[in-house]
């Protein structure tokens, strides 16, 4: 008996020696990434690139719906819109500044979107997202947009810099009005798809 424990005991030593080993060799020798992806939930995913992958500083305007546990990405929620606040961090491959106006009644004046647009179209780190349509007509105007260009948008708005370098004002249309809760997640999977492409 005590022969049979001793034995069991052995194999699973053995295996998690075996398996730390293959991980290693795995990440460090062969320079495998040690997450896999296409093994992750889409929520997983997007929080992974978000973090790690290409680590993007998301300063959010506007009302915030939490994120759900094991999703969380690095957020700011400033109280106001400057030059200060709206500053770079070391350490961040990209800058997302998002306004959600999910409501229609947040209060950011011309001169905020003006310096928001002024800091997006100057720096190809900085990209811009915003949730809602109220504001569509004056962010045309500034210059975010052609005028017009919001016919078949119905929901979301999104400047942001190409691999290329060219700023592309995007419409973001969906079948349906998404939900409050669904919006936060919308927006995050957006921003891996502007990263990524």
């Amino acid at each position: 008996m005590k022969k049979g424990i001793i034995i069991f005991f052995s194999i699973v030593i053995l295996a998690i020696f075996a398996l730390a080993g293959y991980r290693i060799i795995k990440t460090e020798f062969l320079g495998e990434d040690l997450y896999e992806e296409e093994n992750f939930l889409p929520r997983e995913r997007e929080a992974y690139v978000l973090r790690e992958k290409y680590p993007t500083d998301i300063i959010w305007y506007g009302e915030f719906i939490p994120f759900e546990e094991g999703y969380e990405v690095t957020a700011r929620f400033p109280e106001e819109v400057s030059e200060e606040e709206l500053q770079k961090r070391a350490g961040f491959q990209y800058v997302y500044i998002v306004v959600n106006d999910f409501d229609g009644d947040l209060e950011l004046t011309k001169e905020d979107y003006e310096l928001i647009y002024d800091i997006v179209s100057n720096d190809e780190q900085y990209n811009f997202f915003y949730v809602g349509m109220e504001q569509i007509e004056l962010l045309e105007e500034i210059g975010y947009a052609p005028e017009g260009a919001d016919d078949e948008a119905d929901q979301m708005f999104s400047l942001y810099h190409q691999k290329n370098g060219f700023l592309a004002p995007c419409f973001i249309t969906s079948n349906s009005e998404l939900e409050r809760e669904e919006v936060l997640y919308r927006v995050l999977d957006d921003i891996v798809c502007q990263i990524e492409h």
